[in-house]
């Protein structure tokens, strides 16, 4: 998790950095956008696996039985 927030922090300042030049669209703009929404998307999902891991601990081996079945 540590890992991601950092890759994402480095991706945050690209898109900073991208955006000062010129005020004009270029490719490299383009790149640090996509590659920002990447890091975005790939902190989100890290989160929710966590907060499904810490909910799944919190539940009993029946709640995750019952669980399962209903899939």
């Amino acid at each position: 998790m540590e890992k991601l927030q950092h890759t994402y922090d480095e991706w945050e300042a690209e898109v900073e950095e991208a955006l000062e030049v010129d005020g004009e669209y270029s490719r490299r703009y383009g790149n640090a956008i996509y590659l920002f929404s990447v890091a975005q998307r790939q902190l989100e999902v890290a989160q929710a696996a966590m907060k499904r891991r810490e909910d799944d601990e919190k539940r009993t081996a029946k709640e995750i039985v019952d669980d399962l079945m209903r899939r």
